[in-house]
């Protein structure tokens, strides 16, 4: 063969790796997803508008108001908790695990499903009008969690926290991108 088209040929081998390469990634990222645990409600008495409300502020206060990716995989990370723990309720986990949940905002504890300013709400430092929109769309989000249709967007982490939550013991990070927190794995081997 002369040069030309050995060339060709290479160029050939070359597009026919990266298209077989794209088809695995495909792949492997819609196995992912489809191997992924859907989201199941809580127990229909643990699932009240009290418990989605108290998840949902949950989910402010440890995630912000605008980090999706918190506020998918926060509710995902405490209700494995809730299962793994075994007894108690929903909200007994949630109450404790959740540190933004302490009262240092007592406005978060004050958040209800109408989307009503919190009494203790700061008026001084944010407008509720701003807020609230925000607040019925976290709120509507983790509706779509308990029922299976939010994915989670960090399935192998087992711990999350901020900065000052530093890891311990065989907990290395784990992947999940977008996140404002830090969440972490068990290390692995």
């Amino acid at each position: 063969m002369d040069d030309p088209h050995r060339q060709h040929l290479a160029q050939q081998i070359l597009i026919a790796i990266v298209v077989v390469l794209t088809v695995l990634s495909l792949l492997r990222i819609l196995t992912a997803d489809a191997q992924a645990p859907t989201p199941t409600a809580p127990a229909l008495a643990e699932w009240s508008e009290t418990t989605q409300t108290l998840l949902a502020a949950a989910v402010v206060g440890e995630g912000g108001w605008t980090s999706g990716v918190d506020h998918d995989a926060i509710p995902w990370l405490l209700y494995r908790r809730w299962q793994q723990i075994g007894s108690g309720s929903f909200d007994d986990v949630i109450q404790q695990y959740c540190r933004a949940l302490d009262g240092g905002r007592p406005w978060l504890l004050e958040l209800d499903a109408a989307g009503t300013q919190p009494p203790s709400w700061p008026v001084d430092r944010a407008s509720w009008h701003r807020h609230q929109p925000l607040w019925l769309k976290i709120r509507a989000r983790i509706g779509a969690w308990a029922a299976g249709k939010v994915r989670n967007p960090c399935p192998t982490a087992v711990h999350f926290g901020g900065a000052m939550d530093a890891p311990h013991g065989a907990l290395v990070p784990a992947r999940c991108a977008g996140s404002l927190n830090r969440f972490w794995t068990v290390r692995r081997g």
